[in-house]
């Protein structure tokens, strides 16, 4: 992205962006997705030797 004004002049462009923004957002939902699943998966981890360990 260059310019702001690309964005309002150009349909074309919109249409481009709007795929690129698409796919970024799949991505970074995906990426969020997997980080918190692998946190909780830690977590249960941790607990799980935790009480392991108290008991």
């Amino acid at each position: 992205m260059c310019c702001g004004y690309d964005i309002f002049t150009n349909p074309k462009y919109i249409r481009t962006e709007s795929k690129k923004l698409d796919v970024l957002t799949t991505v970074v939902d995906f990426l969020i997705f997997v980080i918190i699943y692998l946190l909780v998966k830690l977590l249960f981890n941790f607990n799980f030797k935790f009480w392991a360990h108290k008991y």
